[in-house]
């Protein structure tokens, strides 16, 4: 019988959600025996994110990607963090990324929605309705 990588990180989750210290450890490290066994140490990166996924549910964490110009100050990244937190009603992992060509403002990804609200974004709006505009 093939195990996805999914089955994989459930079991995993499942065996170590309550265990600490040389129990965790111990755990872990037949986890990783198993999967070499297996040979399926190549999936383990997989795993990690299908197990990350689970880990957040049951913790209520929803990760959001934040791109902007720049990287975000302290108070930017609190600010961001408590006001998303907020609306969803969950603790926010913010995970952040630097894109110059945005030229300003920022773009998040919450799961699959993206809001955009970039000066790079609204320039190409802009561009656009003066484009059709002159045609």
């Amino acid at each position: 019988m093939k195990v996805t990588t999914r089955q994989y990180a459930t079991a995993l989750y499942q065996s170590t959600k309550d265990l600490k210290g040389a129990e965790l450890t111990a755990a872990l490290q037949g986890f990783v025996q198993l999967l070499a066994a297996k040979n399926s140490l190549r999936k383990i990166e997989e795993i990690i994110a299908h197990f990350k996924t689970q880990y957040n549910q049951a913790k209520g964490i929803l990760p959001v990607t934040v791109t902007s110009a720049e990287a975000l100050s302290d108070a930017e990244r609190k600010k961001i963090s408590t006001t998303l937190g907020d609306l969803v009603d969950k603790k926010i992992e913010l995970i952040e990324a630097v894109d110059p060509t945005l030229i300003g403002g920022v773009v998040i990804k919450i799961g699959d929605t993206v809001i955009d609200s970039s000066f790079k974004k609204h320039l190409q709006h802009l561009r656009n309705k003066l484009v059709s505009s002159a045609a």
